[in-house]
Order: structure tokens, then sequence, then C-alpha cells
């Protein structure tokens, strides 16, 4: 399994070094990072985690050892935090995706209206 994101990091630990980079505190950047972005360094990381288990999840891996690869403590956690962004479970995902053969935000929108 090729885990592009550290899981044992979190936002600090990266935005640390770019602010010092930056000449600025850690909290202006990100001040900084949401005014641009619409959301904290924090949740981007978390929804970049989420995207990719996507992809592994459509590799075939096991919904335990994605939880558990990108760092979340319980399996559950992983499942509602997946649900929150994708709208549907990993399960349901990975069905929806080889049923219709897209993984598109939108046609996995369209799960709940199903």
């Amino acid at each position: 399994m090729t885990i592009l994101l550290d899981p044992q990091r979190d936002s600090r630990t990266y935005s640390q070094p770019l602010a010092q980079l930056c000449h600025i505190s850690s909290r202006q950047l990100e001040r900084y990072f949401h005014e641009e972005n619409g959301r904290t360094p924090q949740t981007w990381l978390n929804d970049m985690r989420l995207r990719q288990a996507a992809g592994l999840l459509l590799e075939g891996y096991q919904v335990k050892q994605i939880a558990f690869e990108l760092g979340f403590a319980h399996s559950s956690h992983f499942i509602r935090k997946f649900k929150r962004l994708h709208g549907c479970t990993p399960l349901t995902f990975v069905r929806w995706v080889r049923t219709h053969g897209t993984a598109d935000t939108v046609a996995a929108g369209a799960i709940r209206r199903s």
C-alpha cells in the first residue's frame, strides 16, 4: 500500500515550517489558508486523506486497513468521515463504482437519490 500522506502528522507539523519560511506565525498561515481555500489546513489534510482512501478502496484494500494506515483510531470514525465527504459509506462507494464505472463526486452523490 502506498500512502502519500504521513498519517502520523497533522497540519501543524506541515504548517510550522511553511509559516517560518513565509516569516509569519502558524496562526496567520492558518488564517491565510482559510481565506484562500475556505477551510483550515487540518480540514484540507483530512479531505486529502479521505480522497486517497477512495482510491485505496478501489484497489481492493479493506476498510480497517485503510483506516489504520491513514491514521484513524477506529474504522467507525473513518467511515463517518468518509460518508461526510463522499456522501456514502466506503462499501457503498465501491459497489457504486463497480456498477456504474465512475468515482465522480456527482455520481457518488446520486447514491443518496437512488
